[in-house]
């Protein structure tokens, strides 16, 4: 095969062969149609076909089974000890989930503790699904949020004037569902509330967090009585609401968050960038490592979105219908342009406070990094703003990311086009954040926290108990099946198969004018790492899901 130099359209040498290797990418790779009636996540964009060099390699798979494989034995071992344990009465209640636990690595950190209220708060920091807290602004933001949201309001009105109210709200769980009646999706098997959680930042720096849980509601203002406001004086209801709380985050993390907003995403690009970029091309040549097997990823996690039988389908709140539809109302309510780093954190309020949040204080240094490589990397084939605006290719890319037919992203710049080397700069960054450092942030905490299950249950399977009734914690937390089901899929999370910044098997790794901007951001990352390090050593407790070293280079679990 003849070596065709990386470089843009209108400079090709053969401009006729370049077309030709195009149409034959193109034609490798094909959307599913958005048929209502047949497409089960319309109208999010899902691959239908695509070549078999998106599969995962055979270093992909050996670097998974020392994982899957210990841990599908030991789920098949503990729920058959738990079981037999049960049934002669050796265990009781909550304790069965001890034997879950046996040979799950967790930080020595990650234990009961995690039941109280400073340590919960701080889950919103560093935990598995950092990206919903929001700081509350004014009288009618607590309106919205709760329905005793006048009455906080005036209980709370000088720190709400001083911006020490803080939310953490799962709405998303009550919009996402096509409700008859208000309280259709929650009255079953297992029980899906859409709380509202309150919190109050107490002071400076100290302690393991400087956020503390104030109120829970379990239903929005809409909701019918009884609707009670809980409070950490509550005892018992006190605690049964944080778990009613922590379930419906582990929902909105899973199919919001992690699924809808960063997956579904990153598989727009994986698709629009073979379709609409010759080989060749540059940006292609950039993409590639950080779209490696998202595709086929996306394709397991699609056959287990069609799965009544599957995890999906059994162990959380809603049905698997309600899930997806969880996952499509997260995917269709936010822009990829609203899900850049720093307009996120605005949009949220907490771009200076907490005084102390470890997923925005090290995500940060990452976006430095990786624009400063992306910015070096546009250069050495674009000499200007023409060159873009002149890349038929590019501005295919583009449109397609943004059709409905295709990406269906909406918004891609600020400025709806683009037209500036700034711009492509600024769509590429949010791409390789997202793919890496956002992904990781999403994805490696469910080893730590979803694998224990009295703290971090996927589902309750009990309403909240009427006003003086007693609440039974057994009969809230799943049965072993599904809890074991949970753990092992928890504890499988922790599979890496490629380093960002390591571009040694791919062509980005073998092209000469950019060796100077790899080995810049190698660099720069192993700086992070020593930062990050640092501050580490420094904080209550380590948030390792940004280390560079621990960081993949794609969406490929």
């Amino acid at each position: 095969m003849n070596y065709v130099p990386i470089g843009l359209p209108q400079r090709a040498r053969d401009p006729e062969a370049r077309r030709e290797r195009l149409a034959r990418s193109r034609g490798e790779y094909e959307y599913e149609p958005r048929d209502p009636e047949t497409h089960w996540l319309y109208p999010v964009p899902v691959a239908k076909r695509f070549p078999i060099r998106e599969w995962y390699s055979p270093g992909w798979v050996l670097r998974l089974l020392p994982v899957l494989v210990p841990s599908l034995a030991r789920r098949a071992l503990q729920t058959g000890l738990g079981r037999a344990a049960e049934t002669i009465g050796l265990v009781r209640g909550a304790d069965r989930f001890r034997l879950l636990s046996l040979g799950v690595t967790r930080p020595a950190w990650v234990d009961e503790t995690d039941a109280l209220d400073d340590a919960f708060a701080r889950q919103r920091l560093d935990g598995p699904c950092p990206v919903l807290l929001e700081r509350v602004r004014d009288p009618a933001r607590l309106a919205q949020l709760f329905a005793s949201g006048e009455a906080l309001a005036r209980a709370h009105a000088p720190e709400l004037a001083a911006g020490r109210l803080f939310a953490v709200e799962y709405s998303l769980l009550q919009r996402a569902l096509p409700l008859r009646r208000p309280r259709d999706s929650r009255w079953r098997a297992r029980y899906m509330a859409a709380p509202r959680v309150l919190f109050q930042q107490h002071g400076e720096r100290g302690g393991l967090c400087e956020l503390r849980p104030i109120a829970i509601q379990l239903d929005g203002p809409d909701a019918p009585p009884p609707n009670p406001l809980y409070r950490p004086g509550d005892g018992a209801a006190w605690y049964m609401a944080k778990l009613h709380a922590q379930a419906a985050e582990m929902s909105v993390h899973i199919f919001g968050s992690h699924l809808g907003q960063v997956h579904t995403v990153i598989e727009a690009f994986a698709m629009a960038t073979p379709r609409c970029l010759a080989p060749e091309h540059p940006i292609h040549v950039l993409l590639e490592p950080h779209l490696r097997w998202t595709l086929q990823v996306n394709a397991d996690g699609n056959a287990l979105l069609r799965d009544t039988s599957s995890h999906f389908g059994t162990i959380y709140g809603g049905s698997l219908a309600d899930m997806r539809a969880v996952l499509i109302a997260a995917r269709s309510e936010v822009t990829f342009l609203d899900l850049e780093l720093e307009r996120d954190l605005a949009r949220r309020g907490v771009a200076e406070a907490p005084l102390d949040y470890p997923f925005r204080d090290d995500a940060r240094p990452w976006m430095t990094a990786i624009r400063r490589f992306v910015a070096a990397y546009v250069e050495l084939f674009y000499g200007g703003d023409a060159d873009v605006t002149g890349d038929h290719e590019l501005q295919g890319w583009f449109l397609e990311l943004l059709s409905p037919d295709g990406g269906d992203l909406r918004s891609l710049t600020a400025s709806g086009r683009l037209g500036t080397r700034e711009e492509l700069v600024e769509v590429l960054t949010q791409v390789l954040f997202t793919a890496g450092p956002r992904h990781a942030a999403l994805h490696y905490g469910q080893p730590d926290f979803y694998s224990l299950i009295e703290g971090f249950p996927a589902a309750i399977y009990q309403p909240p108990p009427r006003e003086g009734a007693p609440a039974s914690f057994d009969a809230l937390l799943p049965p072993l099946a599904p809890a074991a089901t949970q753990v092992h899929y928890s504890a499988i999370a922790v599979h890496r198969a490629s380093r960002f910044g390591d571009y040694a098997s791919s062509r980005l790794g073998k092209l000469l004018q950019a060796r100077a901007a790899v080995q810049r951001l190698q660099r720069d990352l192993a700086a992070i790492e020593a930062e990050l390090d640092e501050r580490n050593r420094r904080r209550p407790r380590p948030y390792r899901y940004l280390l560079p070293s621990l960081v993949p280079a794609s969406v490929h679990f």
